[in-house]
């Protein structure tokens, strides 16, 4: 009789465990596409800062700036050189897998990385290039042909 409670007890103990452990990943499930709405709104907000070589915002950015900025105002810390954003988070190979929020990186020249935040639909923000300013963009022909990968951090 009593090898029988303690075996209840357990298998109770263990039915409450997965509960509970399955409401934990549901919600947090639940937060991702709230996490990556976060990231795109911010990186609309900022559309018209102008570039700036080597800034990190909020008055101007480069590339890798821009994207750092934008995780950091959501709570994220990500690197601010397109080197080491091109080393965090997973991996994406194909603009299919792409999900709103994700780094975009492109290859624009032998060595000349680019990176962007995708914001879903074939669209993307970014900070281009000197005199220009952070604005929105369509993974065109050029585009596609650059991208080199995405990153997802959320």
């Amino acid at each position: 009789m009593r090898n029988k409670l303690i075996l209840l007890a357990f298998i109770f103990v263990v039915f409450i465990v997965l509960i509970f452990s399955n409401c934990v990943k549901r919600s947090e499930l639940e937060l991702i596409p709230k996490k990556r709405a976060g990231v795109v709104s911010t990186a609309l907000s900022l559309i018209g800062a102008p570039y700036c070589y080597g800034g990190k915002g909020p008055g101007c950015f480069d590339c890798s700036g821009f994207v750092s900025y934008v995780y950091k105002i959501n709570g994220y810390k990500v690197p601010s050189t397109t080197k080491e954003l091109m080393k965090i988070g997973k991996k994406i190979k194909h603009i299919s897998e792409l999900k709103k929020g994700d780094i975009l990186i492109f290859k624009i020249k032998r060595k000349v990385y680019h990176t962007a935040i995708y914001i879903g639909n074939g669209d993307f923000v970014h900070s281009p290039k000197k005199n220009t300013r952070v604005r929105k963009e369509s993974l065109n022909r050029y585009w596609r042909k650059k991208f080199k990968m995405g990153r997802r951090i959320i």
